[in-house]
């Protein structure tokens, strides 16, 4: 992600954002107003790329395309 903003009215008492483990920008807010209304929005600006995958995994059954976990 190149960029992103999250815009709440009315304003957040409390706005904080971290990375979570998959690598996700995650956003939480604590509004402790009386309020009618909640508007949130979200802004990002994200590149995109094409991914590329070979033929052969892609013509196999699906269930030879799982990891293998060991339960039976």
């Amino acid at each position: 992600m190149l960029s992103h903003e999250v815009i709440v009215d009315p304003a957040p008492a409390r706005l904080t954002a971290h990375t979570d483990f998959y690598g996700n920008s995650s956003t939480y807010l604590l509004v402790d107003t009386l309020h009618e209304q909640l508007d949130v929005h979200s802004h990002a600006r994200v590149t995109v790329a094409e991914r590329r995958y070979p033929i052969e995994p892609m013509s196999r059954p699906w269930e030879q395309c799982t990891p293998s976990t060991g339960v039976r």
